[in-house]
């Protein structure tokens, strides 16, 4: 069971939530101000929840659903040219209107650092909000080209 925190060091299991209130600017005890939102639990109770736990909640997966067999995060080794996939086993949507991978390493997190590249059942690829490839050998000739262009200009 999940849980989470309330400002008063109370814990309630996040399937008690009904809903999360709109944020609200509050100065705390210490001084410092802040931002709250107050829960109202399935029972009709109330507590309040800092900006940590909110955005905590947010990020968590709601619901999870089973990928399709062959659909696999890929990874690229500029230096070797080499690929590898990662299975997805199943897409966790989140409160914030999150969509990641599922792995048998566990729940990708989305790193913005980096572009997540994804091989779809059919085998076609697809980039994140960018591009996709109709095969993984028009992928990897694509991803060939970037480490080139990287080694003959650094700068690009």
């Amino acid at each position: 069971m999940r849980l989470f925190q309330a400002i008063d060091g109370a814990y309630y299991p996040v399937s008690a939530i009904k809903r999360i209130g709109r944020s609200k600017e509050v100065s705390f005890s210490s001084g410092r101000k802040g931002s709250i939102h107050v829960v109202t639990l399935v029972d009709d109770a109330t507590c309040e929840i800092d900006r940590y736990q909110f955005e905590s909640l947010q990020e968590a997966p709601l619901h999870v659903f089973p990928a399709l067999p062959g659909t696999a995060l890929l990874h690229y080794d500029s230096d070797s040219q080499e690929a590898w996939p990662s299975t997805v086993i199943a897409w966790a949507l989140t409160g914030d209107g999150g969509v990641h991978a599922v792995t048998p390493e566990g729940l990708n997190d989305g790193d913005v650092s980096q572009q997540i590249d994804i091989q779809l059942h059919d085998g076609s690829v697809v980039r994140q909000h960018d591009q996709s490839w109709k095969s993984m050998a028009d992928w990897l000739a694509h991803r060939a080209e970037e480490a080139a262009k990287m080694t003959a200009d650094p700068a690009a």
